[in-house]
């Protein structure tokens, strides 16, 4: 959907519930996906947006878990993937673990070195090596008409869509658009 539409709006206040629902357990979600690269890198209010993608800790994603159950909003646990997909009416927000180990999915596929060190590039980048902890400075304030929250910075989001490209069998053109929308960035 266009930014400067209605459903776009519909989307931006479901946005804010979920945040608010997180903000009640202690969490500051972390935007990334189409809404990081559009409206807040590029600055393209023109460009489509279909969802809203959130990361929160590990520890924290059974307890989002729990409080969209508790609240009876329609939702999909994604197990395998930690992605924790919500659902309003025709709008959906999709939740992921930021720490979650993509290496998971790779047991039994031969994968080239390049991916391998990719996937492994943004674990790090994610984690503290020493502490095993996500870097809380890798992230900026974010707030698009009251949505509030933090958005994964620049850095962060090329290597995110460098590794998604590399693992993904359906999206790959859109994500190299997305890939190269970024690279002009400085």
């Amino acid at each position: 959907m266009k930014t400067t539409s209605k459903q776009f709006f519909e989307l931006i206040n479901f946005g804010k519930e979920i945040v608010a629902l997180c903000n009640k357990l202690n969490i500051m979600p972390v935007v990334h996906g189409s809404l990081a690269v559009y409206y807040y890198y590029t600055k393209d209010k023109n460009m489509e947006i279909h969802d809203i993608d959130f990361l929160v800790p590990d520890r924290c994603y059974d307890k989002v878990i729990k409080i969209v159950k508790s609240k009876k909003i329609s939702h999909k646990n994604i197990k395998e993937w930690h992605v924790l997909q919500i659902f309003k009416n025709r709008l959906k927000i999709e939740i992921d673990s930021i720490e979650y180990n993509p290496k998971e999915k790779r047991n039994n596929k031969k994968i080239s070195k390049d991916l391998k060190v990719s996937l492994d590039s943004i674990e790090y980048h994610y984690k503290d090596p020493k502490k095993n902890k996500p870097f809380p400075k890798d992230f900026k304030y974010f707030n698009l008409n009251g949505l509030k929250c933090n958005v994964l910075s620049l850095e962060s989001l090329k290597k995110f869509y460098k590794m998604a490209h590399g693992r993904s069998s359906e999206d790959k053109v859109k994500l190299k658009e997305k890939i190269d929308m970024l690279a002009k960035i400085k």
